[in-house]
């Protein structure tokens, strides 16, 4: 890592600890990525805090990727690991995120003390423990009804107000699109999303933050 990606990062860790960071956190859609992917988020990249691999792809193919992702320049601190521990040591990536129901995330806390850790949750419950831990984020979802979870309702309001108040940066997930962001319940830190994301053109992205701004 450079020296200006240290300090940088080094700032970015301040923010969060002060909950002064929008957080934009892109997920990536769950196939094999391609070149076309690549560029993509690759001129999304001064627009986004981080990028989560979750992919199926296999772990060999998907570390030739994020080799492409770098040599277009995406910076390397922004890469978050999927539930997988050996992407993240193979890669030498700083940042990982977990599902709700990992068992391991308090032992790994404990034994990564430099790595950058988040955790999706469903329950104010979960994201005080997440707070406990010291995690530096979490994903609480789902807001608006979305086709990766049919038939299930949303979180109620009672629910994002219990949420949103825990100590912790809390990132809203679950069919955010362009639309509706100004009907986001008030309190989050930032949002996280899939085809959004996956979809979204530079000028929106840049649109995006200005009405962020004015959501906050």
């Amino acid at each position: 890592m450079r020296c200006v990606d240290v300090i940088f990062l080094a700032g970015k860790i301040t923010s969060f600890l002060f909950g002064v960071t929008t957080l934009f956190i892109a997920i990536t859609p769950h196939r094999d990525l391609t070149l076309q992917d690549l560029e993509h988020y690759s001129a999304l990249a001064a627009d986004i805090d981080g990028l989560i691999l979750r992919t199926p792809m296999q772990r060999e193919q998907l570390e030739q990727w994020i080799e492409g992702l770098l040599r277009h320049d995406f910076p390397k601190y922004k890469l978050i690991a999927h539930h997988d521990l050996q992407l993240l040591e193979r890669q030498h990536l700083s940042a990982i995120h977990f599902k709700e129901s990992a068992e391991e995330l308090e032992s790994f806390i404990e034994t990564h003390p430099n790595i950058r850790v988040s955790q999706s949750t469903h329950s104010a419950a979960t994201i005080q423990q997440a707070a406990n831990l010291g995690l530096n984020f979490v994903l609480y979802g789902h807001i608006f009804p979305t086709k990766s979870k049919p038939g299930l309702a949303p979180r109620t309001a009672e629910e994002i107000r219990e949420a949103v108040v825990q100590p912790i940066p809390v990132v809203a997930l679950g069919g955010i699109a362009l639309t509706n962001i100004s009907q986001l319940p008030k309190g989050f830190a930032g949002i996280a999303a899939i085809s959004l994301f996956e979809n979204v053109t530079t000028s929106e992205i840049k649109a995006l933050r200005k009405e962020w701004s004015d959501y906050v």
